[in-house]
């Protein structure tokens, strides 16, 4: 792949900074075919860049250049400032290209310093780093707050921490080498590789040694980590290291696969290792993402889980960390761990009649217990508690990480029901109901920590709507107007949908500058709420006089009834539009839409087309329905009333 031309472009928001970078790429297929493709990079100047592309397939040179191009004039409009506007040599390739942009890992949030410029952001860092300052002085390494000042510096990526927490190095107890290893992971740099390492090779416990792995894969780049990340490949079986070393990831899926259905008792580590190694390998990280929310939660496999579940959150990883958070809430715990007085100590082993020990069997290595009932709720509430004190710290990368969680869900999940109490004062039986998605903690508290839906004990729902703002920390999602259209365009939850939409709506300047690929998007969503929000876009940016064609088709490609009306009375009002493009010809008589179908039939027989554009029509509709793939489509598509259409037009 070629970088041919590429715009990087920056806009300043609030006190923070925002970049924009596209490329026009010159890509060619296995049959020696030449293709364009516009590809993305977008977030903060001081995390690593999230990725996209504006083009599914490879494109011809025009189509390709003309998308390049309406992006950076929507940047532009948006308040975005041209930095470079480069034309690439076609003999320079997309490595060397790349290596003039800044490096961006698989995992988008993978980051290990936050430049977050607020006030408050800068005010909570100075007193941390006081803090810490003043319990390292004291020398008292065996206290319960030196630890947490070394866990809050970590948790804020305090950077000018980094020499404080390698001189805390070895000191003090277990947990407290393990705080400074995580915290130093997340503040420390190239020169901390050497404290990371000793810790990890002197640790007492494998909890230790496993994070300052994570640690140095973290603060390093380039060859330094490939040689961390390949001495962990290399403790896999070979047929594993095969398989990587030919990028066969059907392979690694199928054998996976079969190692999960064995209980990963042969390997409990494997999980672990192949999720670092994930680090630098996006399609390996879309595997686990794929199997992880299938895996239950009893021994052997809760091992592996809970340390995925630590490490996603030591890297901000935001999809990772959302289906283990979603996984935890909707699973049953395996075991209820006893109570202190009636059963001192001992638990029955689930599916036997045999008591044991829980102390004693918690710490055998291959434990018969995992997963308890107060271990879930410790998991569910440290969820939130992480996102929270980012918010508090008014840190934008709670927004990374609560998209993450918010897009692990879908309607499916928010099942509604009710459970039975007796009201024994009256003597019956009362039926309390609970509202959709009542287990998720922190999704509730994500979308409704400042709503009247959420008591104000216990973290009991109501069904009280609001039309105020309702989530968390809403100062930081206008920061990061990005992240709620990424939310809009993928989630398949409606809540999310509501709530992004009531958060994005006041920043109409964002909405207008909106590409017109994300509002196809946004106009294709399933949900009311959003199909209304991308309508009202579209009403603004179309002039009549001047009419957008890409704007008009994406109309009458929506839910919104309301759209397709007002496209089939644009395309009415002047007809000749439709003459001049005969590709929005065939997207309306192919609508998925009866309403769009039907009216399309009387609209094409009053038309004056001449013969070549007949020609052209009659050829497209032709190779749309030779096109359709599965048996679905063609009985959607309904094949045979176009060829009446067909048949009408060609005389």
């Amino acid at each position: 792949m070629k970088v041919i031309k590429s715009a990087r472009l920056l806009k300043q928001v609030n006190n923070s900074e925002e970049i924009y970078e596209v490329d026009l790429c010159e890509v060619k297929s296995r049959q020696g075919q030449t293709g364009y493709l516009v590809n993305f990079r977008y977030g903060k100047p001081s995390r690593s860049l999230r990725e996209g592309s504006k083009t599914a397939a490879a494109l011809d040179y025009q189509p390709a250049l003309d998308i390049y191009n309406s992006i950076i004039v929507s940047k532009l409009n948006a308040g975005y400032v041209s930095k470079t506007d480069l034309d690439i040599p076609t003999n320079q390739s997309s490595t060397q290209a790349e290596a003039q942009l800044p490096a961006s890992e698989p995992n988008a949030s993978t980051n290990t310093t936050n430049k977050n410029t607020s006030s408050t952001n800068k005010l909570i860092k100075e007193k941390v780093f006081q803090r810490l300052q003043k319990l390292v002085s004291a020398g008292d390494f065996f206290c319960a707050d030196i630890k947490r000042a070394v866990w809050r510096a970590g948790e804020l990526r305090l950077n000018q921490a980094a020499e404080l927490l390698e001189s805390l190095a070895g000191k003090g107890d277990g947990l407290l080498n393990y705080c400074v290893t995580w915290s130093l992971g997340r503040c420390g740099n190239t020169h901390s590789i050497s404290v990371l390492d000793s810790l990890g090779q002197s640790a007492e416990y494998d909890s230790i040694k496993r994070i300052s792995i994570e640690a140095m894969v973290h603060v390093v780049i380039g060859d330094k980590r490939n040689s961390i990340l390949n001495s962990v490949k290399q403790s896999l079986p070979s047929e594993w290291q095969s398989c990587l070393d030919r990028d066969d990831y059907l392979g690694i899926e199928t054998m996976l696969d079969a190692e999960i259905s064995r209980g990963l008792s042969k390997n409990i580590d494997l999980l672990q290792n192949l999720y670092l190694l994930a680090r630098n390998d996006k399609k390996l990280h879309d595997i686990l993402l794929q199997k992880i929310p299938t895996l239950p939660l009893i021994p052997n496999y809760f091992k592996a889980i809970r340390y995925i579940f630590k490490a996603a959150e030591f890297r901000c990883d935001s999809r990772m960390y959302g289906l283990c958070n979603k996984l935890i809430d909707s699973t049953n715990p395996f075991y209820v761990k006893p109570d202190s007085y009636w059963s001192p100590g001992r638990v029955m082993l689930p599916g036997t009649s045999k008591y044991v020990s829980r102390d004693k069997e918690v710490k055998e290595e291959k434990s018969r217990l995992a997963f308890s009932d107060r271990t879930k709720q410790y998991l569910s509430k440290r969820v939130w508690r992480v996102l929270r004190r980012m918010g508090l710290a008014d840190d934008d990368m709670y927004a990374e990480m609560a998209s993450g969680l918010l897009l692990a869900f879908n309607d499916q999940d928010g099942k509604s029901g009710s459970y039975t109490v007796y009201d024994w004062d009256n003597y019956r039986n009362i039926e309390i109901q609970y509202p959709p998605f009542h287990r998720f903690l922190t999704f509730n508290q994500i979308l409704y920590k400042n709503s009247s839906r959420l008591a104000d004990d216990d973290d009991e729902n109501t069904t009280e709507s609001s039309t105020q703002r309702e989530e968390a920390y809403p100062a930081i999602w206008d920061r990061n107007p990005d992240i709620l259209v990424k939310l809009l365009c993928q989630s398949q939850c409606e809540p999310v949908h509501t709530f992004a939409v009531k958060a994005i709506t006041p920043n109409q300047e964002y909405l207008l500058a909106l590409a017109i690929c994300e509002i196809k998007l946004l106009l294709r969503q399933p949900y009311q709420v959003t199909a209304e929000l991308a309508y009202s876009i579209v009403m603004l940016r179309y002039k009549p006089d001047n009419p957008d064609i890409e704007l008009l088709g994406i109309l009458f490609d929506t839910v919104l009834e309301k759209a397709r009306t007002q496209a089939c009375q644009w395309l009415q009002a002047d007809p000749n539009i439709a003459i001049e493009n005969t590709q929005l010809l065939v997207s309306i008589v192919t609508s998925k839409f009866d309403d769009i179908r039907t009216w399309s039939n009387a609209f094409l027989l009053a038309l004056d087309i001449n013969k070549d554009k007949i020609n052209t029509l009659i050829a497209r509709l032709i190779a749309w329905i030779q096109g359709l793939d599965t048996e679905n489509d063609k009985n959607d598509a309904d094949p045979q009333s176009f060829v009446k259409i067909v048949d009408h037009i060609s005389w």
